[in-house]
C-alpha cells in the first residue's frame, strides 16, 4: 500500500508541476512580459515544459522509456480503424460541446485551446504546429503514456478514469470538461488495446484539427445546437454506454492476456485520490477554468 501511495504522489506531483509551469507561461504572456518572444519561441518553451520533466521522471525512477511512454509501433493495417475511431470520437465530442453550448446559453468558448496555453499565428503552418500537432504529442506522452503507465498499478478502470479526469481539466475550460473526459476515456482504452500511445496521438491530432476548424466556423456550432433536448439526451446516453463499454473492455483485456488487476483492485480505486498533489492539480485547473470565463 505504501508503494502505491508513493506512485500516486510522484505522478500527481509531476502533473501538478507541469500544469504550474504552463500556467506561469500563460500568465507571463498575458502580462506582456514575453512580448519579445515569437510563437515559435513559446512553442520551444512549451516543449521543454513537457519533455524535460518527463525525461527526468523516467530517469529518476529508472523506467525503460519505451515501456513507460508506450512507444510501441502499431501495424499499418490498423491505421484505417484508428482514423475511423478518431473521427467518430471527435464527432461525438463535438456534439457534446454543442449540447453544453446550448445549455450554458452561449457561454461556451468555441476557441480551440492547446492545454493551458494557446498559440495562434497568422501563419497557418505555425497554427497547425502549435494548436494541432505538438499539443497532441506532448499531452499524449504525458497522460496516455506516463500517467496511464503509473495509474495502471491501481487497475485498468482506475487508470482510465484518473487520466481522463486529468486530461479534461488540462485545458482551462469548464465547458469542455464533459467532451474531453469522454475523449480521454476513448484514448486510454485505445492505448490499452494497442499497448501504444501512437493511436491516441493520431486521435488527438484529428480532434484538435476539428476543434480548430469549429473555432473558425461558428456557423457549424450554431447548426449543431439546433435541438437542445436531443443533444442533452444523447450526451447522457453516451456516458451510460461509455461506462458499460469500459467495464466490458476491462474484462476483454484481462481475457486477452493483459495485466490482471491486483488482488483487492476494486478497493484500490480511491487510492490515487489520496495524493495532495492531485487535489492541487484539480483545484488549480478549476480555478483557471473559472478565471477564463470571468476575465
Amino acid at each position: 500500500m505504501a508503494e502505491r501511495e508513493t506512485v500516486s504522489n510522484k505522478i500527481a506531483a509531476l502533473l501538478f508541476s507541469i500544469l504550474t509551469l504552463l500556467l506561469a507561461l500563460q500568465l507571463l504572456s498575458e502580462l506582456g512580459l514575453l512580448f519579445a518572444l515569437t510563437n515559435l519561441h513559446k512553442l520551444l518553451i512549451y516543449l521543454v515544459i513537457f519533455i524535460l520533466p518527463i525525461t527526468v521522471y523516467i530517469k529518476v525512477n529508472r523506467y525503460k522509456r519505451r515501456a513507460a511512454l508506450k512507444l510501441n509501433f502499431v501495424k499499418v493495417k490498423y491505421l484505417p480503424f484508428i482514423l475511423l475511431y478518431a473521427v467518430s470520437v471527435s464527432i461525438i465530442c463535438a456534439f457534446i460541446n454543442a449540447g453544453v453550448a446550448a445549455v450554458s446559453g452561449g457561454l461556451w468558448d468555441t476557441r480551440a485551446a492547446a492545454s493551458a496555453v494557446g498559440f495562434v499565428s497568422d501563419n497557418p503552418f505555425i497554427t497547425m504546429l502549435t494548436m494541432v500537432l505538438m499539443p497532441a504529442l506532448c499531452e499524449e506522452l504525458l497522460i496516455r503514456g506516463l500517467a496511464l503507465y503509473e495509474y495502471e498499478k491501481y487497475g485498468v478502470t482506475a487508470s482510465v478514469l484518473m487520466t481522463s479526469a486529468v486530461f479534461s481539466l488540462f485545458h482551462g475550460s469548464l465547458f469542455t470538461i464533459p467532451s474531453l473526459f469522454l475523449a480521454g476515456v476513448f484514448y486510454a482504452v485505445l492505448t490499452r488495446l494497442f499497448n501504444s500511445v501512437y493511436p491516441a496521438v493520431i486521435c488527438h491530432i484529428v480532434n484538435n484539427a476539428l476543434a480548430l476548424y469549429v473555432s473558425t466556423n461558428s456557423d457549424y456550432v450554431g447548426y449543431l445546437t439546433g435541438d437542445t433536448l436531443f443533444l442533452i439526451i444523447a450526451a447522457a446516453a453516451l456516458f451510460i454506454i461509455l461506462y458499460l463499454t469500459l467495464r466490458l473492455t476491462e474484462k476483454a483485456i484481462d481475457e486477452l492476456g493483459g495485466k490482471k488487476r491486483q488482488a483487492g483492485g476494486r478497493r484500490a480505486y480511491g487510492k490515487p485520490l489520496r495524493s495532495v498533489f492531485i487535489w492541487l492539480f484539480f483545484a488549480a485547473s478549476l480555478a483557471v477554468s473559472i478565471y477564463n470565463i470571468v476575465k
